[in-house]
Parts: structure tokens; C-alpha cells; sequence
């Protein structure tokens, strides 16, 4: 998961999601903040890889994402489905649609 153009890289940062497949069936799990250069205001997160593999197992598709976002002490919900959200078919990237935008947005 990647978030980017923030105003600022936040000090305090966390994340919670959700898959969930056609069938009910569902994983939540909290991704890793991923390391490396990034952009000042630029966020990304890895799936632990047996995560990612469970999360692939859980049934059939259509999937929906439900993400919690904690920057700096405040909560940002969004959400998105696979695959109607995508818009990266290479990749499968699905455009995350939050109920309230994230403020510090440029």
C-alpha cells in the first residue's frame, strides 16, 4: 500500500487492513512501514509474504479492502474492491477511496 503526497512525512504512522472475499470470508492484518528512499511525504507498506498468501487463499472474488490509516494520532478510513477499483491493470492497483480525505494532502 502506498500513500503519497503528503505535506510532510508524519511522525507517527499505522495501518490496519481488511480483506475480504465474495464469500464472507475475511483477514485483517497490520502491514509493515517499508524502509528505503522515499519522498519526503510518501508512505509504503509490505504484506508480510505468508499474509499475502493467505489473503490470495480466502475465496473468491470480487475482494474488498478496508484500510485504517493512522497518521500522527488521527484516523483515515477508506476502502476499495478488486477488481472493479483497478487502475493498473499490469499491476492490479486499486485506487483507495477514503470517507474523509486525508487533509494533509498537497
Amino acid at each position: 500500500m502506498w500513500v503519497e503526497g503528503l505535506a510532510g512525512t508524519p511522525e507517527e504512522v499505522d495501518a490496519a487492513i481488511t480483506v475480504t472475499a465474495a464469500d464472507g470470508d475475511s483477514l485483517t492484518f497490520s502491514p509493515r512501514l517499508a524502509g528505503g528512499c522515499h519522498a519526503d511525504g510518501d508512505l509504503g507498506w509490505d504484506a508480510p509474504r505468508a499474509t499475502a498468501r493467505e489473503a490470495v487463499r480466502l475465496g473468491p472474488a470480487p475482494f474488498t479492502y478496508d484500510v485504517r490509516l493512522m497518521l500522527d494520532g488521527r484516523t483515515y478510513d477508506a476502502s476499495a474492491t478488486w477488481p472493479d477499483d483497478v487502475f493498473d491493470s499490469f499491476h492490479g492497483y486499486v485506487r483507495l477511496n477514503f470517507s474523509t480525505a486525508l487533509p494533509e494532502l498537497r
